[in-house]
């Protein structure tokens, strides 16, 4: 059970954990039994409800700000760049007696006349793909969960706005503010000097850093992914319907009434078209519920936990579940007979690691205390019963004859679509009792797509992240090397004319493209383990460092970074350097 209480006004949930220490004590004591292993300890609602989507949330609010980050540096270099073309201009203007801190000012509200415009289309975009989220069908948010944009997420917008034109504009524009007069006015517009180089070689570099490190991530979860899907549920979920059913106490008061009803529900279902065979069990594969059972093996004095089912005869052969050992439930499964259960796979490796399970006995440990004895008379496979990345856990199944639920899930396999198929069996159904409720009826095809939804919109999200990253720091770099080649333009054109070969010239240039995107994947590679660590509990089957996920995003980020050099250098060496000399 959860205990929910309010707490009462200035009271912290650190000073309930403090109280509820005596209070443990005390249970040891009373229940010294049960008390045993067991921890009390009390945490916020909101936080309880939150956590399960709070890291994935993290983690793209990370990888969001990494793009804002590479953009950011692409613009930076832009503005470094524009500046470093109106030197001559900024020197003359100082010449005539400009103060320095009017151009300052200039080039900040250029700047932030960016950054204001460029902040209004973005809550434009964002108000759009808000508007999408809800059918994105994130799993895990809380129910109280409002996305939309309101005036918080507007300051929100506007502080990062005025802090990024603070950190990305002052700083080009100190430096265009700052150059030496007398050198730049000497040269004039001829000037083949690159103002600024060592700062945009260094955005440059953080642009592919943080781009390898976006591309690691989404690596990841894309070998995790494509691992998931590719995992054996246990059962076969195709053209299976899954048809709730739960049976009020106050109608169905004994257990003969409820065998009676389940009994006549899959007579009835069973006859409909296209119905190849049908079952019912308490809780449907991937549904997520779980019914924790102590309980206590023969022989041994261990007193184990399992997840108990509670399931009719064909039930296995019905979603196609295995008995690799023993026989399924049938009818010399009776209420006065000896009680009987099956095992799962991995309820049989745990505790009957001899592998004689079969005609062993064992009792569950029941609210009211310990039940019959239960002679196991087969061994089913194994489900991943909550989730396709999760451990699966130890079972037992017993008969629907013997442990007359009230509420149970009706399976039938079926080769009719689910959509003519469903009003056949609310027909059936309501024909018996026209007052049960039946909105949950659904294919486990749909069940196991729900398991797979939230990996695949993490790893959607952040694969979108990395490939934008990736075109913007290839066209950063590739920005950068055609600024450099054109301020250089006067220098190739001598390099040509005094005999130097194209191809060396080519060279050089892509040389010092690659060589700036090589410190960047290094730097890149080394802080992506940050990352890969905080993705770990997000990734199945794939390790946080993943050799094939490094080496291929190393070679993808490579390559980008290649072809971004190579095409400004390929340009630059396809002019006739006479022009340029004739300039001169």
């Amino acid at each position: 059970m959860n205990i929910v209480g309010r707490l009462l006004p200035g009271t912290t949930v650190q000073a309930i954990n403090q109280e509820l220490q005596s209070v443990a004590a005390s249970l040891a004591v009373d229940y010294a039994e049960t008390s045993k292993g067991q921890v009390i300890a009390a945490e916020s609602l909101a936080r309880f409800v939150s956590r399960p989507i709070e890291r994935t949330i993290l983690i793209l609010f990370a990888a969001v700000s990494c793009l804002l980050l590479i953009a950011c540096a692409n613009v930076a270099n832009l503005l470094l760049a524009r500046g470093s073309a109106r030197q001559f201009e900024f020197a003359v203007r100082r010449s005539l007696g400009a103060p320095r801190r009017f151009m300052i000012e200039q080039l900040f509200v250029e700047t932030l006349v960016f950054a204001v415009v460029g902040s209004l289309l973005g809550l434009l975009l964002a108000s759009w793909a808000v508007s999408a989220i809800p059918s994105l069908g994130l799993k895990g948010l809380p129910p109280t969960t409002d996305v939309r944009i309101d005036a918080r997420v507007c300051a929100f917008t506007a502080i990062i706005a005025v802090g990024i034109t603070i950190l990305f504009g002052l700083i080009p524009a100190f430096r265009t503010s700052g150059q030496s007069d007398e050198s730049t006015l000497r040269e004039g517009s001829r000037s083949s000097r690159v103002g600024g180089a060592r700062l945009r070689e260094l955005l440059m570099v953080s642009e592919v850093a943080l781009t390898l490190m976006l591309m690691v991530g989404a690596g990841l979860l894309a070998r995790s992914f494509w691992k998931l899907s590719h995992v054996d549920p246990g059962f076969r979920p195709q053209g299976v319907l899954s048809i709730p059913i739960s049976l009020p106490s106050t109608m169905y008061k004994t257990d003969d009434q409820r065998r009676s009803f389940f009994s006549e529900v899959l007579d009835r279902t069973g006859h409909l078209p296209g119905a190849a065979a049908v079952a019912a069990v308490n809780r449907a594969p991937l549904s997520g519920a779980t019914v924790l059972v102590p309980v206590e093996i023969e022989g041994s004095t261990e007193r184990v936990t399992v997840d108990r089912r509670v399931s009719t005869p064909g039930y296995f052969t019905t979603v196609g579940i295995p008995i690799v050992e023993g026989r399924d439930f049938g009818s010399e499964d009776r209420p006065e007979t000896e009680r009987t259960g099956i095992l799962n796979a991995a309820a049989m490796r745990r505790f009957f690691p001899n592998g004689h399970a079969v005609g062993s006995r064992l009792r569950l440990i029941l609210r009211s205390g310990p039940g019959p004895w239960v002679r196991i008379v087969g061994i089913a496979g194994d489900v991943r019963h909550h989730g396709l990345d999760q451990p699966i856990e130890p079972e037992v199944y017993v008969p629907y004859s013997q442990a007359a639920v009230e509420s149970m899930v009706v399976l039938m396999r079926s080769n009719v679509a689910t959509a003519n198929i469903v009003p056949l069996v609310r027909s059936s159904v309501w024909s018996m009792d026209s007052n049960l409720p039946l909105d949950g009826i659904q294919s486990l095809d749909t069940l196991v797509d729900a398991s797979l939804e939230e990996p695949w919109t993490r790893m959607l999200f952040l694969n979108g992240f990395a490939a934008f990253a990736l075109l913007l720091a290839g066209v950063g770099l590739y920005g950068v090397v055609s600024y450099a080649v054109a301020m250089r333009r006067r220098e190739i054109g001598i390099r040509l004319a005094l005999g130097a070969r194209p191809t060396h010239v080519l060279r050089l240039i892509v040389k010092q493209g690659m060589l700036l995107s090589a410190i960047g994947v290094a730097i890149g590679l080394a802080t992506s383990a940050f990352l890969a660590r905080a993705l770990a509990k997000l990734l199945f089957g794939v390790t946080p460092m993943d050799s094939i996920t490094l080496m291929a995003v190393t070679v993808i980020v490579i390559v980008i970074c290649a072809v971004a050099s190579y095409i400004p250098a390929r340009r630059a060496i396809h002019f006739d350097p006479v022009d340029v000399l004739r300039a001169e």
